[in-house]
């Protein structure tokens, strides 16, 4: 009792105002701390700086365990680049972590592991569901579902969130818990938000917080139709699996875009397909649009730049691109512009 540590809160998607000095702007944070039946708690006493709410002091008060929730506001940064205005947290995305005081269930090998088949996995900590980057994606309304098989002799509950204009917790449960006769556990009903894990043994505790977010997606045939939700295909038929609401797990960090990713897929006969991992761009999407490369120049032309970002990109339809001198008037651009027949 009595301890404290600090807490440093990263929005997602950082505020900067240009890649050369990458100064941050950051928004209002706020912190809840909740009980695990997701009343008020007093385990904790979180204290933001008086200068800075994304830098606060966590203070143990009593022994006990606490859920804590971490929001942010949205801004206004005039500064910013690629835009002024910065949305709030998503209340869906609400940062959740579990604290306890006076008691340690850090030995409990709770086996929390996620599948990775394209990472050479050289230590064990790369086996586990990261609560922030591992997200289980989902169709349907049944909510995803997650299997792992912790040591003999643990129990697990599920403290499963609700979440509206805001996220709520109201306590847990073993229900939609299940265990095989092999004492592998499987939790099902893990809709769009957070959800919490507690696998207990010898009367201590840990805790585990898993992410889900509920998806959809359109057949497109070679058309570029949408198909409509009971169209039967034929054999040797190709369509475009189109998904909406799928979000990056790794965001952007300052002036360092998003890391690419791709969606794989295991039939039920080991298959294995997998999605185009995207452009080093990350950050963008170039699939379904014309792109125009074009810039200013006062000495070198143009030259194959248009042509290897196209292969760069890998998607997008690409046109011929154009240099302008420095003594290229306003008429010459508006020409080129209308003779692209756009």
């Amino acid at each position: 009792m009595g301890q404290s540590c600090e807490l440093d809160v990263l929005r997602s998607w950082q505020a900067i105002e240009s890649f050369m000095n990458s100064q941050i702007a950051l928004p209002d944070a706020h912190y809840q701390v909740l009980s695990l039946d997701g009343g008020d708690s007093d385990v904790v006493t979180i204290t933001p700086d008086a200068n800075n709410s994304c830098l606060a002091t966590m203070t143990a008060n009593h022994p006990g365990t606490a859920i804590v929730q971490v929001t942010y506001d949205a801004m206004t940064f005039v500064q910013g680049m690629g835009g002024k205005d910065f949305s709030a947290i998503w209340p869906e995305f609400t940062g959740v972590f579990v604290v306890s005081v006076g008691a340690d269930g850090s030995s409990i090998q709770t086996n929390t592991f996620i599948d990775r088949p394209t990472v050479n996995i050289t230590k064990d900590e790369q086996k586990y569901l990261d609560a922030e980057h591992d997200i289980l994606f989902y169709v349907g309304t049944q909510g995803a579902s997650y299997s792992f098989t912790p040591q003999e002799g643990c129990t697990v509950t599920v403290a499963r969130s609700t979440v509206t204009d805001k996220m709520t917790f109201n306590g847990f449960t073993s229900q939609g818990v299940s265990v095989d006769e092999n004492g592998q556990v499987t939790v099902t009903g893990l809709t769009t938000g957070r959800h919490i894990l507690r696998i207990e043994k010898d009367g201590m505790a840990a805790y585990q917080v898993i992410t889900a977010r509920g998806v959809s997606y359109d057949l497109i045939d070679a058309d570029g139709k949408v198909l409509p939700q009971d169209a039967e295909l034929v054999p040797g038929q190709a369509v475009k699996v189109q998904f909406h609401d799928l979000v990056s797990p790794q965001e952007k960090i300052s002036g360092v875009y998003n890391f690419n990713f791709s969606l794989l897929y295991l039939d039920a006969q080991g298959n294995k397909y997998q999605t185009n991992p995207g452009t080093p761009f990350g950050q963008y999407d170039f699939s379904g649009k014309t792109v125009i490369p074009f810039c200013t120049s006062t000495s070198s032309g143009i030259g194959q730049s248009g042509e290897l970002l196209a292969e760069l990109a890998d998607d997008g339809t690409w046109l011929d691109g154009q240099r302008f001198s420095r003594s290229s008037s306003e008429a010459d651009i508006a020409s080129w512009v209308n003779g692209l027949n756009l």
